[in-house]
């Protein structure tokens, strides 16, 4: 499985920086004169939940998340995003030897626990009625830990915090003005780990499913509610 996981890794680089043939053509001076032209432009409110399929050490590890930013002129995005590990499709457990009641000693088998928050940007360098491609970047911050469950108490075991980039090629496709088919990939780099936590957390990330764009979906759907004014609004 770490054969795999750093065959499709290393794949996974490749892709990202030899596929947007269409941004290495730009120069740095066009993207950045680009994205100073769509800050001038009204913004967009820009919400999302997403799963996100990866690796840590050699399992299959399912990363929940959720962002909030604004888009300018269609061409540059900013916000935050959260994101935690899938608790009930975790599978990667530790062993601890803990103070029991007396002088005794118990094992417990604690899960783990993966949990951090992101600035992104996403640069768009190709929108048109039907495909939109981009490129985010995001810097995340959080924690990991272990968790396990004693005497009817949990308990958290090897704090520590986490830094992470990660950079993303996605691409969507819309089928009507709320709901899309997406597709995401990306590499977790690791900037600061949890010493505690043995697995390697570097790792490729893939995902691919269905969007709904929630302030298109308010407006079509629920034209005269207060939400969709108040979106007509910003």
């Amino acid at each position: 499985m770490n054969r795999i996981a750093n065959t499709i890794l290393l794949f996974t680089f490749f892709f990202l920086f030899t596929f947007p043939g269409k941004i290495s053509a730009q120069l740095p001076a066009q993207i950045l004169d680009s994205i100073k032209l769509s800050l001038h432009q009204k913004p967009s409110l820009n919400f999302g939940i997403d799963s996100r399929n990866s690796f840590i050490g050699n399992g299959l590890a399912d990363i929940l998340g959720a962002k909030l930013g604004v888009v300018f002129g269609n061409k540059f995005g900013i916000g935050l995003s959260g994101h935690l590990l899938n608790v009930d499709d975790s599978h990667f457990y530790k062993d601890y030897s803990v103070p029991a009641s007396g002088n005794s000693a118990e094992m417990v088998q604690a899960h783990l626990q993966l949990f951090y928050m992101a600035v992104y940007a996403e640069y768009i360098f190709h929108k048109s009625k039907y495909w939109k491609f981009s490129v985010p970047l995001q810097l995340g911050w959080g924690e990991s830990n272990y968790l396990y469950t004693l005497n009817n108490q949990e308990k958290i075991n090897n704090r520590h915090s986490i830094l992470l980039c990660e950079p993303i090629f996605a691409s969507e496709y819309k089928i009507n003005t709320w709901l899309s088919l997406t597709g995401e990939i990306g590499i977790r780099l690791m900037l600061l780990n949890n010493p505690a936590v043995m697995d390697n957390f570097n790792s490729p990330t893939f995902s691919i499913g269905l969007s709904v764009t929630y302030t298109q979906f308010c407006k079509q759907f629920f034209p005269d509610s207060q939400l969709s004014r108040w979106l007509d609004k910003i």
